[in-house]
């Protein structure tokens, strides 16, 4: 069963883990669903969604308000790149309606909020990374999907 994904932000370095999530979708298609782009400039999250249908004949939902997308979409993972200042809300966010999340470095912008990503994840027995390395990799995405393998489980048998 693949793992439902949404991209959060899709300016800057987002871009990189869109290629990764491609990548993995065409040798792997089982594996990973692009479901929903989220970005406050819509047009940004409009245009990734169209490359997602170029790779796999879907589109995912579009939105420009995180609310809106937790409200509406079943997801089990989020890749979340927005700017540094908002890795924190929008973790957090995510977490508390129990999405398990990636978060594009740095995980938190203090001390605070890295803890305050890392509190939710463990109050609502969710996974929570940072991707750590300098170069976007497919292994940093399949740390994600292998996170998140057993919401999609769980979401199967209910």
């Amino acid at each position: 069963m693949a793992i439902r994904i949404a991209i959060i932000g899709c300016g800057g370095i987002s871009g990189e883990h869109l290629n990764a999530y491609l990548t993995i979708y065409e040798s792997e298609p089982e594996k990973v669903e692009l479901v929903a782009m989220c970005d406050v400039v819509k047009e940004r999250a409009e245009n990734f969604a169209g490359r997602v249908k170029e790779t796999t004949g879907k589109t995912p939902a579009v939105y420009d308000d995180v609310d809106k997308m937790l409200a509406t979409e079943n997801l089990d993972g989020a890749d979340i790149c927005t700017p540094h200042a908002y890795h924190h809300v929008v973790a957090t966010k995510c977490l508390n309606v129990g999405v398990n999340v990636m978060v594009e470095k740095p995980m938190g912008i203090t001390v605070k909020a890295t803890h305050a990503i890392i509190e939710a994840a463990a109050a609502n027995n969710k996974q929570q990374t940072a991707n750590k390395k300098h170069q976007i990799t497919n292994h940093s995405r399949k740390e994600l999907a292998t996170a998140t393998t057993a919401a999609a489980n769980n979401r199967q048998q209910q």
